[in-house]
């Protein structure tokens, strides 16, 4: 009798942590998305000279916005000087456990590679990079298949073409493509793997610039789910004179 009464008193104990932690991160959440409001660049301003000026004054790491329409995901992308600092860095540079969404430290910061990584934290409730996990439906995929990615001076819509269930160390994480056949090896890949696909060419896609969004999954150990696209630069408008 006793046993069950100190389980049952562990269990709450558990309980009220878990609810207490699950408050502060959606009040430090709510006050990170004022913050983000404050900076976000203007959209539908296609004749800007630096969409991330303003992100800037607040961090300096800035380097891109990613959006996805109709969904939770409207961030900045910060990089760090490695892949640890913006777990647990607010884009205030404050500690949080909610981290900011950043780009792999291994990536050129104005998203020319052949692959750019951008990660963000799994965060129940929707919070952060958790919208993810619908594309692993196809009918929340076919609904939602491009994204905006806006750098200093371009603006991208984001096509995309796959979401996979992966390991943290599998294939989809490489960043090294010194020739087309490292390229075309990485995209049967993804294909194959691929728990949602959009027909795509692979001839065609090794001559883009692709962009993976990764978050944690929890299929098994160290599952991540990654939702892969391509980058299609968006033309300003040239104003007549």
């Amino acid at each position: 009798m006793v046993l069950l009464v100190l389980l049952l008193a562990a269990m709450l104990a558990l309980l009220l942590y878990l609810l207490g932690r699950s408050g502060k991160e959606e009040q430090e959440y709510e006050t990170q998305l004022t913050v983000y409001e404050n900076v976000k660049p203007d959209f539908s301003d296609r004749k800007q000279v630096d969409y991330l000026a303003e992100c800037r004054k607040v961090n300096p790491d800035t380097v891109a916005w990613v959006r996805i329409p109709d969904t939770e995901i409207d961030f900045p992308v910060v990089q760090g000087q490695d892949n640890a600092w913006y777990l647990n860095h607010n884009f205030e540079q404050e500690y949080s456990s909610l981290g900011v969404p950043f780009l792999d430290y291994r990536c050129a910061g104005d998203f020319t590679d052949f692959l750019s990584i951008i990660y963000g934290h799994h965060i129940k409730g929707g919070m952060m990079f958790s919208g993810l996990d619908a594309y692993k439906q196809a009918d929340y995929f076919q609904a939602h298949q491009q994204g905006i990615l806006i750098t200093e001076k371009k603006k991208y819509t984001i096509h995309f073409v796959a979401c996979l269930v992966t390991e943290s160390d599998s294939f989809a994480y490489n960043i090294a493509f010194p020739t087309d056949k490292e390229k075309t090896d990485y995209l049967e890949q993804a294909e194959e793997q691929a728990l949602i696909l959009n027909d795509f060419s692979t001839d065609m896609l090794k001559e883009k610039q692709l962009i993976l969004l990764s978050t944690c999954s929890y299929e098994f150990e160290e599952a991540r789910t990654v939702v892969i696209g391509y980058l299609e630069e968006q033309k300003k408008t040239t104003v007549k004179k």
